[in-house]
């Protein structure tokens, strides 16, 4: 529904569950029923049960788009300590997260990045003074969160890597949007992208709206990155996956 740059609309919605290029059809947000909703009874994206005002905004407001963002259940099953764990951070690096939503990610790279940035992006406003709150709130100040555009988001300055947690399932042209973050990236700079599996899950969108690997990595090879690492196994709904450039 609802790298780095990190994601809430973009996390949060960076646009809905939409047809994508290349790739299966999807059900436009009000055609979805309960036949097409069979075997996602926890579904994970708000489109999909309709809910959304428009392509932007999957819950009716921001708060509930945040209620659910942070959902005990759900902050489980992401593991951002393993995550991060994973990413072999430096301490130095500069994340762009993309769609960063309620800053899960976001607000936890800024802790663990003592001689490093975060820039925290999103398209809904309500998130953004949300994770500025939360920023303020824990005495945050190598973090910087702004609104950007859900189709050609910019990298803040001096990314080294681009986090982008389920978001691609939201871009309506994946590959051009892969593309855009791409050619922003400097030589050995990264992007991360940590997307829903393939395959029937007790959450998450289906597969229609997904990205499979294998068009990920031909999404990325054309845009000149270079796959370093790929796990399936680290997350239980969700693969991992790092290009570099």
């Amino acid at each position: 529904m609802k790298i780095l740059i990190v994601a809430s609309l973009f996390a949060v919605v960076l646009s809905g569950c939409v047809k994508k290029e290349s790739g299966p059809s999807g059900t436009p947000p009000g055609k979805m029923n309960a036949k097409t909703r069979k075997g996602y009874p926890t579904i994970d994206c708000p489109y999909a049960v309709g809910g959304g005002v428009d392509r932007f905004t999957p819950f009716k407001d921001t708060a509930e788009y945040i209620k659910h963002l942070n959902q005990p259940k759900r902050l489980k099953w992401k593991k951002h300590h393993v995550v991060i764990s994973a990413l072999h951070l430096k301490g130095d690096e500069v994340i762009t997260d993309l769609g960063a939503g309620a800053g899960s990610f976001a607000l936890r790279f800024a802790r663990v990045l003592p001689k490093g940035h975060v820039h925290a992006l999103d398209i809904l406003p309500g998130m953004i003074s949300y994770m500025k709150t939360k920023a303020k709130e824990q005495h945050l100040t190598n973090i910087t969160i702004s609104l950007t555009h859900p189709d050609k988001p910019t990298l803040g300055p001096g990314t080294t890597l681009a986090f982008v947690n389920n978001v691609l399932h939201f871009v309506r042209r994946p590959g051009s949007w892969i593309a855009h973050i791409a050619s922003q990236l400097p030589k050995g700079g990264r992007l991360v992208i940590i997307d829903f599996k393939m395959g029937k899950l007790p959450l998450g969108p289906p597969d229609s709206h997904k990205v499979s690997p294998e068009r990920l990595k031909a999404f990325a090879k054309a845009a000149g990155l270079t796959l370093s690492t790929e796990d399936h196994r680290l997350l239980p709904y969700q693969h991992l996956v790092v290009f570099t450039k």
